[in-house]
């Protein structure tokens, strides 16, 4: 099971948002020293960090040799599909087999919406398949395109783009630690049903961690206490289940819930431990049957 680790550039305490910026990029650099597999950044606009994630992974992506980078995710609905079509080949040129685009719903704040207005012409839908096709299907579209196109992540917490994600035979990954996440085994099972017989497709699952003490109240109640992290316990008893139920894992990306810059050091430097805590998983890709 590959194991990644998801920076959704959220302020912490006592850290300035520049050197916020710089901090993602130290840690990537630790992440590869322990050989976890990759690292994602976000995108937020407002309080968050991260408002470019390509720009974010070409400075982590050059840092390191061999992890790979992505976006968890890029808000397509705001963005021209073309561009970040061509922005993606470019990454994915100058950094070959290295680059992901996970690609999530969402915009930014109503206030930031209302001074620059509502990007959206059309519907995610609409755009995922837009960028799918530029990025897998054109051969006279984004350019560079003589390069393997980076692979491709909808990142959602429900059916909807669950079953988009298997229809397009893209991959999937399920954010567990978002507040109204269906079951993992729906997801699953909607994912599966979906894609195209003889479709290859990986299903990961995102999960939050935090440092004993840090975390919100409401969760992270199942302690591991070698590490001194913290794991939401709803998600340690579907993550338990997995294995019975047949779903098959290909990934977990670990969300950090840190609320300080040394909370969060300590949760990148333990990744392994926590995995390892959590190794009842099936790992291998996910093929229609």
């Amino acid at each position: 099971m590959e194991i990644f680790l998801l920076d959704l550039g959220q302020p912490l305490e006592g850290i300035g948002a520049s050197d916020r910026v710089r901090l993602a990029v130290s840690t990537a650099l630790q992440m590869e020293e322990i050989n976890v597999d990759g690292f994602w950044v976000g995108e937020h606009h407002g309080e968050a960090a991260f408002s470019a994630p390509e720009v974010m992974i070409s400075s982590i992506a050059s840092a390191t040799s061999r992890l790979r980078v992505g976006s968890g995710g890029v808000l397509i609905s705001i963005h021209s599909v073309y561009a970040t079509a061509e922005r993606f080949r470019l990454l994915s040129a100058l950094f070959p087999n290295r680059i992901e685009i996970g690609v999530a719903r969402g915009k930014p704040p109503d206030n930031l919406i209302s001074q620059f207005g509502d990007f959206s012409n059309e519907t995610y839908e609409q755009r995922v398949r837009g960028l799918r096709t530029a990025l897998l299907e054109s051969r006279s579209g984004p350019q560079p395109n003589d390069c393997q196109a980076p692979p491709i992540w909808l990142l959602g917490m429900g059916s909807r783009s669950a079953s988009l994600a298997g229809e397009l035979g893209v991959n999937y990954c399920h954010g567990l630690f978002l507040k109204g996440a269906e079951p993992l085994t729906a997801a699953y099972e909607t994912y599966t049903r979906a894609l195209p017989v003889g479709c290859n497709g990986c299903f990961g699952v995102a999960m939050s961690v935090a440092m004993s003490g840090e975390q919100p109240a409401r969760i992270f109640a199942g302690t591991y206490a070698r590490v001194n992290l913290t794991i939401d316990e709803d998600q340690v008893i579907e993550n338990a289940m997995c294995l019975a139920s047949g779903v098959v894992l290909s990934r977990t990306v670990f969300v950090s819930a840190a609320a300080s810059a040394k909370a969060y050091a300590s949760i990148a430097s333990h990744l392994p431990g926590v995995a390892a805590t959590l190794g009842c998983f099936k790992s291998s890709a996910v093929t229609c049957k």
